[in-house]
Formats: C-alpha cells, sequence, structure tokens
C-alpha cells in the first residue's frame, strides 16, 4: 500500500485535492493520484462514493441555520415531524450547502428538499430560487420544490414522491 497513516493522523479525515477521506480502506483496482507534496495516494471508484461532496459550507451561515432550525415554519415542522424525522435514509433540517441553507438534505441521495411560502412567489423571490436552484444542481443535487399550501392539501403525494427518489 502506497498510502502512509501519518497522511491523517489519529483516525481523523484530512482534506486533500478537495476530497475527503476516512477510514480509507485500498480495494482491489485503485486509481492513483499525486498529493501535493508528491506522496502518491491511492482510492478506488467505489471509496469516491461515500466521501462528502466538494462543495464547501460557509461557516458564517452557522448561527443562522441554528435559529432556524430552532424557529421552523409549520409546514416544515409537518413534515420534519410526521415523515422526515423518522425516515430510514438520514435527513438534516437546514443544512448549509455551499452559501446556502436548504430546509432538509439528504446526503445518500443528494436531495434536497424546499418548502417555498409567499415570499418565494413574487419576481424577486422566482430568480432567486432559479438562480439558487441552478447552482445547486450544478453541483449535483436534486432540488425538490414544494408549497407551503401542497404540505397543506396533498401530505400524501408529497410524502410519496420523497419516497420514491430516495
Amino acid at each position: 500500500m502506497l498510502l502512509k497513516a501519518s497522511h491523517f493522523g489519529r483516525g481523523g479525515a484530512k482534506r486533500r485535492r478537495g476530497f475527503y477521506v476516512q477510514n480509507f480502506k485500498p480495494s482491489q483496482s485503485p486509481a492513483t493520484t499525486v498529493l501535493p507534496k508528491g506522496e502518491p495516494f491511492e482510492i478506488s471508484v467505489f471509496d469516491t462514493m461515500h466521501m462528502k461532496p466538494s462543495i464547501e459550507k460557509n461557516n458564517k451561515l452557522l448561527e443562522t441555520a441554528r435559529k432556524l432550525r430552532r424557529e421552523m415554519t409549520p409546514w416544515e415542522k409537518h413534515l420534519w415531524y410526521d415523515f422526515l424525522q423518522h425516515y430510514p435514509i438520514k435527513i438534516y433540517k437546514q443544512r448549509i450547502i455551499g452559501n446556502f441553507i436548504v430546509d432538509f438534505y439528504c446526503h445518500q441521495a443528494k436531495l434536497i428538499i424546499e418548502i417555498d411560502g409567499a415570499g418565494h412567489y413574487t419576481a424577486q423571490g422566482k430568480s432567486h430560487d432559479k438562480a439558487r436552484t441552478d447552482i445547486l444542481k450544478g453541483h449535483g443535487f436534486y432540488v425538490l420544490r414544494f408549497s407551503n399550501h401542497e404540505i397543506d392539501s396533498a401530505f400524501e403525494n408529497v410524502c410519496q414522491l420523497i419516497d420514491k427518489i430516495t
């Protein structure tokens, strides 16, 4: 094996060229990448599927995200407590992705779920949402948007759609 334990410290993960590597185990057919210091590094295609996305989160949004988690809208609470909280796949609420705070995020499915209130249906709100969705899709995320009305009137359909995608 070409990888040294000293590259990662004591059992932690260290960032190298856009990858987060944790509990690294080489596979039968590794691809070799050269690290900045010139040390060889082995990683398989299978291992990259379990790594964090390369988009960096903006830690300046942490307090805002925490506040939004504590003060969810009634529609976010309904979706979270009545469906997503005990979903078999881990889903996070009010997660920071890049420079955005998304309502709900499933890492395994690369799924973002947004619940849109009245402010999202103005001309400015629509253009902001479109730009934000395009950026997130450009990073490989799948974005689902539901209106407050859909959460109220078609909750089972919303849950079924989330089930289909995850």
